[in-house]
C-alpha cells in the first residue's frame, strides 16, 4: 500500500488538513506494540472527531465519537513519525503514529475514498 511519510514540522498543518477531510469518517484505532505482536483494537468503526498535535506535550490526540458528551480521546506519547497511508488507487486508508518507544498507533478508515470522491472535499495541494 502506497505510503507518505509526513515532515514533522509539518504535523499540525497536516493534522488540520486531514481532520477537515475526514471529520465524521468511521474508523478503527488500533495500538500495534513495539517488536510485532498481533495489536490491540482501541475502537472499531467510530466517528473521527479529528486528530490533533501538541508540541508543547509532545504527543497527539486522536478524537473520536459521535457525541459531544461520549468522546473517545486516544493519545500518542512521544510522537516520532506520522505516516499517511493510501489504497493502490490513491485513497486515504489511514495514518500510522510511531512513537519513539516503537509503538505504534493506527487509523484504518471503514471505507477508503479518493478525495474527489467526496463531496464538499478538496484534494491535497
Amino acid at each position: 500500500m502506497p505510503s507518505e511519510e509526513i515532515p514533522a514540522s509539518e504535523w499540525s498543518k497536516f493534522f488540520d488538513r486531514f481532520s477537515r477531510q475526514h471529520e465524521g469518517w468511521l474508523v478503527t484505532v488500533e495500538e500495534v506494540p513495539p517488536g510485532g505482536g498481533g495489536p490491540r483494537t482501541e475502537a472499531r468503526d467510530v466517528p473521527l472527531v479529528g486528530v490533533f498535535a501538541d508540541p508543547h506535550d509532545r504527543a497527539v490526540a486522536i478524537v473520536m465519537g459521535g457525541k459531544r458528551d461520549q468522546h473517545l480521546t486516544h493519545e500518542v506519547h512521544d510522537p516520532a513519525r506520522v505516516v499517511s497511508e493510501r489504497t493502490s488507487r490513491g485513497a486515504d486508508s489511514g495514518l500510522v503514529i510511531e512513537e519513539a518507544g516503537g509503538r505504534a498507533t493506527r487509523i484504518r478508515f471503514t471505507h477508503a475514498r479518493r478525495p474527489e470522491e467526496v463531496d464538499g472535499v478538496q484534494p491535497r495541494g
